[in-house]
């Protein structure tokens, strides 16, 4: 239910200050980096945009967010939230130059 969910939320939240939810909910600032991106132009049903984060405890993550348009009933049109990717500390979201067996 949806109680459940929130309470759940709140303790990712202060469990780990740099995930989704604990900048969402304690975070210091947060900021558009970058314009929504349509993927094929002003027709395209599948669109980008990457948020700047600051954790409670002041460590930098950015995430891209990949929306994507309802083709179909219900909420034909509408923009929903397809996935969220995070960045590594670095605010990163590819691997670079870290060989193997590497962690974050």
């Amino acid at each position: 239910n949806r109680t459940e969910f929130i309470e759940s939320c709140h303790e990712t939240a202060e469990e780990f200050p740099t995930s989704f939810y604990g900048v969402a909910i304690n975070g210091q600032s947060w900021n558009i980096e970058t314009k929504v991106n349509r993927v094929g132009g002003e027709t395209g049903w599948i669109a980008t945009q990457v948020i700047k984060t600051v954790s409670s405890d002041g460590r930098l993550r950015r995430w891209q967010w990949e929306l994507r348009k309802n083709k179909r009933p219900p909420c034909l049109g509408c923009w929903k939230i397809e996935s969220i990717g995070s960045s590594d500390r670095n605010g990163d979201f590819e691997a670079r130059d870290r060989g193997n067996g590497w962690s974050d």
